[in-house]
């Protein structure tokens, strides 16, 4: 590709430039029906994913947008697994560096989500956890352990917590289980609130290349290893979320909400972000008790992942050899209900938008002042 001559170049970055000033405004063309120019309101042009980031902003503000939101899109990053940020097809473009220009209505969402993201990491260490309960813990009721299903022990470990009832070790162990394919949901979403992670398809595909299950979820070992430490009478497996309060003696426990794959993902986008802005120890803190608290009722308990049809075969030997392992440990189990029955379903999803698009318009709409704590 050869370097435009002066002139053109000149006009291209020109007409850029006219369009970051369209945009600041509020302004929603697209850059390929853009033919207006200014002078340079900066040192350099920004990249193709913070302008139309802005773009999309301004679409959803419908022109109200809050004061310096274009400033803070503008100057955005865009951390994490990705290209880097890129220049505008048209203007100015030296091919002897970066990658190539891009129209930025063409460019992928999960490109944009990225700077997103990053607004939202740092809008999340501005405003800092949702406060919790402060309640007296109760080391006089009985102790009770928590295993097995990653997103269930994590939940359920909080709602015990907040009523003073923390799990202990020294007493009674609870495993926590469901269909293989919900606890493949539940340990990926628990690890995009959690730390940086992989997407969905590609978490599933490092798993289906590995001999065994994330760690959690391999049930039957878990039985075997507690009932050696405390005794075959002091662990109870639970399969159905409706025996929790009747298993951990706690009424009080409610049903356990899952973030959609939705949320989920934008979840994961933003661990990256609080990688480079936080120490480890508070990232997960922030996921837990900053994001999730703050988004919206409807991103909740709908839109699950679900399993894609190249992974329905090894989730089924995978789901009929626990559930073979566990009749051999004197639980009766079926094979359907450990499989899922072979069909991609994850058992109590309903389906709904996924993917970067809807983490992006998710992103949006938190941008645009969606910071409600829901109740």
């Amino acid at each position: 590709m050869a370097e435009p001559a002066g002139h053109e170049r000149s006009e291209g970055v020109a007409r850029a430039w006219g369009w970051v000033a369209h945009l600041r405004a509020g302004g929603t063309t697209e850059w390929a029906q853009w033919s207006g120019t200014a002078d340079p309101s900066g040192r350099a042009l920004p990249g193709a994913q913070q302008l139309e980031l802005l773009r999309r902003v301004n679409l959803a503000a419908e022109g109200r947008l809050p004061h310096g939101l274009a400033d803070r899109v503008l100057g955005a990053t865009a951390p994490g697994r990705g290209r880097p940020e890129l220049e505008l097809v048209g203007a100015e473009y030296d091919p002897r560096f970066g990658a190539p220009p891009v129209d930025p209505t063409a460019l992928a969402a999960e490109e944009v989500v990225r700077a997103a993201a990053h607004l939202l990491a740092q809008d999340l260490v501005s405003l800092g956890p949702v406060p919790r309960p402060s309640v007296r813990q109760r080391p006089w009721r009985g102790r009770v352990v928590l295993q097995g299903d990653p997103w269930l022990r994590s939940e359920v470990t909080r709602q015990l917590t907040d009523r003073g009832h923390a799990p202990r070790p020294g007493g009674r162990v609870v495993v926590l289980g469901a269909e293989l394919p919900r606890m493949l949901a539940d340990a990926w979403t628990n690890a995009c609130f959690d730390r940086p992670v992989a997407s969905w398809d590609e978490w599933l595909t490092h798993w289906s290349h590995r001999r065994g299950l994330p760690p959690g979820l391999q049930l039957a070992q878990l039985v075997e290893h507690w009932r050696e430490v405390v005794g075959d009478d002091a662990v109870e497996l639970v399969l159905d979320e409706r025996r929790l309060p009747r298993a951990l003696g706690r009424s009080r426990v409610t049903r356990v909400r899952r973030p959609g794959r939705t949320a989920a993902g934008l979840a994961r986008r933003v661990a990256f972000s609080l990688s480079l802005m936080i120490p480890v120890s508070e990232r997960r803190t922030l996921l837990r008790d900053g994001l999730m608290p703050r988004l919206p009722d409807e991103f909740f308990d709908v839109g699950l992942p679900q399993l894609p049809s190249e992974h329905e075969g090894w989730v089924a030997e995978r789901g009929d050899r626990l559930a073979e392992q566990l009749r051999e440990a004197g639980y009766p189990v079926r094979d359907r209900q450990w499989s899922g029955g072979g069909d991609g379903e994850i058992p109590g999803a309903h389906p709904a938008a996924g993917g970067d698009r809807a983490a992006l318009d998710l992103a949006v709409r938190l941008l645009l002042g969606g910071w409600k704590v829901q109740q």
